[in-house]
Parts: C-alpha cells; structure tokens; sequence
C-alpha cells in the first residue's frame, strides 16, 4: 500500500511540474528493504517484550 501512495505522490508532482509520468516503482527493490525492516521490528518488540517481564516498571504513584 505504501508504494502505491509514493506512486501516486511521484506522479502528482511530475504533473504538477510539467514533467511526464514516472515508470512505476518496482517492488522486487523494496522486498529486502522491508524484510530488514520487519525483522528489526520483531526484534525490538521482542527485546521490549523481555525488558517488562524481567525487569517491570514501577510506578510509584
């Protein structure tokens, strides 16, 4: 969904500028981009998940 709104972004602004419409963006590119990033996401949820458990937040209210 994010490349389809960064296609049409591109677009826009080579139409705004007079400028003809940009080749699509190839997915095949961004696939090890978002693999990167979903495993450095899990792994920060993971560390948070172990953080709270091993070591909680007291919040002395």
């Amino acid at each position: 969904m994010a490349v389809a709104i960064a296609d049409g972004i591109r677009s826009f602004w080579a139409k705004r500028r007079g400028r003809e419409k940009p080749a699509p963006i190839d997915v095949e590119k961004l696939t090890p981009i978002t693999i990167v990033v979903f495993v450095l996401l899990a792994a920060l949820s993971l560390l948070l998940l172990a953080a709270d458990i091993f070591n909680p937040v007291q919040l002395n209210l």
